[in-house]
């Protein structure tokens, strides 16, 4: 075992000097996840991607007019497993704000996460929703 965790170690290196760079084992780390946005004519949809984040590692709130999702991906370390090679960070956290301004109604947000997707609805309020003007 240890000779495989010494050539694991050999080839971390080699290759970190390929790329000119002595990087060690991530550990921490900010994500920035991948966010698409849609709008239709009722409402705004909004996918982020937060694969390994738990439900009760995430927050989802307005605040002064801007919709603020915080996630935290936390790693379950084993005692008794060694770790050979690390590339993905063990901890990771992000903090991403939209402004929504007074085109949401903000009391009928809907959230839900599902395999690692969140899926945000944010209906549009009444004065931003497009209206048909009578021509006399």
């Amino acid at each position: 075992m240890n000779s495989l965790i010494t050539r694991v170690n050999e080839m971390d290196h080699a290759l970190n000097q390929l790329r000119g760079s002595n990087c060690r084992p991530a550990t921490s780390t900010s994500l920035r996840p991948r966010v698409d946005i849609e709008e239709t004519e009722a409402e705004f949809r909004v996918r982020m991607d937060l694969p390994g984040v738990k439900r009760e590692d995430l927050k989802v709130e307005i605040e002064d007019d801007a919709l603020l999702i915080e996630a935290e991906r936390k790693s379950e370390a084993s005692d008794d497993v060694q770790v050979l090679h690390r590339e993905r960070a063990s901890h990771a956290r992000f903090s991403r704000r939209f402004s929504l301004g007074e085109s949401v109604r903000s009391d009928s947000i809907k959230a839900r996460l599902t395999d690692g997707i969140l899926e945000l609805t944010l209906p549009k309020a009444e004065k931003a929703l497009p209206r048909r003007i009578n021509v006399e």
